[in-house]
């Protein structure tokens, strides 16, 4: 009975002895990753930056073009209004 509770009892230890084994292996392996990991998240989060800019750019240029189409549209109205004053006045003569 001794002899089974010992050889249980060692069983146990090598078995905790190997789980503690390969926890210890897979943090080395986080601890060797997390350089690379912290470095692609800052290229990430420069990329995000960089969109950001881009998207201020385009939304500037959205406005910009806004602003161009409607003086347009403007001076079309205008010329329009010129033509159509300009075949009044000659029907009226």
């Amino acid at each position: 009975m001794r002899n089974e509770l010992k050889n249980s009892n060692q069983d146990f230890n090598y078995e905790v002895l190997q789980r503690l084994t390969a926890m210890e292996t897979n943090i080395d392996i986080i601890l060797e990753e997390r350089p690379k990991v912290q470095e692609e998240i800052a290229k990430l989060e420069l990329k995000e930056l960089e969109a950001q800019k881009d998207i201020k750019q385009i939304n500037n240029q959205m406005a910009q073009l806004k602003t161009l189409i409607i003086k347009f549209a403007c001076g079309l109205a205008g010329v329009i209004a010129s033509i159509v004053l300009a075949g009044v006045q000659y029907l009226l003569r």
